[in-house]
């Protein structure tokens, strides 16, 4: 894909998750495309206790997002599905659990390489758009040493927690029903 395109893709990635949630941060903006890049697999290290995880912050939630199935597209076909729809019926609790479990089995190339450069074009996109976030140098701090230690994984920003309360499961494209999509 030409550089132009991936800049094109890569606006329609950020202006989604803004006009999905308005005060997502430089932190969530990383969220988003190391889930695109990476699944859930980097969530998952013992099954037993990624269920025991799931069952409670399930039972624990009251208010959810408002969005029950976001893409998180740029580097592979990734989706953000709602726990609402598993606290209202739509979605059997063991099915969520079952997609999200064999989507951390999907084999999706992006390279940790591959998605620094990626990230530094993220930058550069934010800049040209003249996008503010709030603490961005502070953000930035934090996300470098997080690269440092090459991790991608990260919490939402105070702000988008307490603003859109992110109750969700990463499930790949493939294992999501026709039926739930309409979502």
């Amino acid at each position: 894909m030409s550089l132009k395109d991936r800049i094109q893709l890569l606006k329609s990635e950020i202006n989604l998750e803004l006009q999905y949630h308005p005060k997502a941060q430089l932190t969530d903006l990383f969220k988003l495309l190391s889930q695109s890049a990476f699944g859930p697999g980097h969530n998952i290290q013992n099954i037993d206790v990624a269920y025991k995880y799931y069952l409670e912050e399930l039972n624990n939630s009251e208010v959810f997002d408002q969005i029950s199935i976001q893409p998180c597209l740029y580097f592979n076909d990734f989706y953000r599905i709602n726990l609402s729809l598993v606290k209202y019926g739509l979605i059997p609790v063991d099915e969520l659990f079952r997609w999200f479990i064999e989507s951390s089995n999907v084999i999706c190339i992006t390279s940790e390489s591959e998605f620094y450069n990626e990230w530094d074009l993220v930058l550069e996109v934010i800049k040209q758009e003249k996008m503010i976030f709030n603490e961005f140098e502070k953000e930035m701090e934090y996300l470098n040493e997080i690269m440092k230690k090459n991790r991608f994984l990260c919490h939402h920003s105070e702000i988008y927690k307490n603003s859109y309360h992110p109750h969700y499961r990463i499930v790949h494209e493939r294992l999501i029903p026709l039926t739930i999509k309409g979502y």
